[in-house]
């Protein structure tokens, strides 16, 4: 395992940043090394006097626009020994900067069964409102521009009361949160969470389609041009998985030491955003012509 340098997102009034704080080390996934507030709030003050070393403002006010603000929160992170954030109570949806300089490893926690009242600032209120019978928690990636918008990692239900209450219901909420939390760390600092399979399941349909579709009449050679296409690439990802796997445990403390510095430096100085050389998996566009082999 390889512990998480924790960065909080946070605008409220703490509570959530007490929260995964306690989880990490719980979990022993981690620790918060760094908080970044887009107002002036009690998290910050809190992230203080908890000994969080590097608490930040960032007030859109500030400037230029919201990419420039959240390119410099983004370096604040960086330079603070960050590569995971959580947010938590954050009232913006964060932009490129900050999903370029962490890649999936922008976590989420939301509270509903998502996709159901996605993009509430209060979720809990409406869901109420309407009479369901049960509401929950969503552990989830960010994607941008968004507020619940990501892959949903995990999700916890709630039976509702008939007599429950925005003042009932949220205890509840945060008791879930405290019992999900530490296991989802945990996840992330293991390696278990991932796009691959999924993403290679897309994939794999963009380009059987392409092949179906050039060769309309012949279902058997369409077959073969989509095994031929697809097996150099999903053998490759298949063998840089496992080799992330074996980097990731490795028993060294020195060769440990030496892969974090070789992927702290590159992900600062170059262009590869996941500073293990694998920019390749994303670059991949499975829509175009030169998906199919020739």
């Amino acid at each position: 395992m390889k512990p998480l340098s924790i960065g909080v997102l946070t605008s409220g009034r703490g509570n959530a940043l007490r929260l995964i704080a306690a989880a990490a080390e719980e979990s022993g996934a981690g620790r918060v090394v760094a908080a970044v507030g887009n107002r002036a709030c009690p998290a910050l003050q809190v992230a203080t006097e908890t000994g969080v070393r590097s608490v930040g403002r960032f007030e859109l006010s500030d400037y230029a626009s919201l990419h420039a603000r959240d390119s410099a929160a983004a370096a604040f992170l960086l330079d603070a020994g960050a590569d995971f954030l959580v947010s938590g109570g954050y009232t913006e949806a964060p932009s490129e900067p900050l999903f370029e300089a962490f890649p999936d490893r922008i976590l989420s926690m939301y509270p509903s069964l998502l996709p159901a009242y996605a993009e509430y600032d209060e979720a809990i209120g409406p869901a109420l409102a309407h009479g369901v019978k049960l509401i929950g928690v969503t552990f989830h990636l960010r994607s941008p521009g968004t507020m619940s918008g990501g892959p949903i990692i995990a999700q916890y239900p709630i039976p509702v009361d008939v007599d429950d209450t925005i003042a009932t219901v949220e205890p509840k909420i945060a008791a879930t949160e405290r019992r999900g939390l530490p296991g989802i760390l945990r996840a992330f600092a293991e390696d278990r969470v991932r796009r691959e399979g999924v993403g290679q399941a897309i994939e794999d349909g963009c380009v059987l389609a392409a092949a179906l579709d050039k060769l309309p009449d012949d279902p058997a050679g369409a077959l073969e041009l989509y095994e031929r296409s697809r097996r150099p690439r999903a053998s490759r990802v298949v063998l840089t998985s496992r080799a992330r796997g074996e980097d990731n445990h490795l028993v060294s403390p020195v060769a440990a030491l030496a892969r974090d510095v070789r992927i702290a430096v590159r992900r600062r100085f170059s262009k590869d955003l996941t500073g293990r050389g694998e920019s390749w998996i994303a670059d991949y566009d499975a829509g175009s012509p030169g998906a199919l082999a020739g």
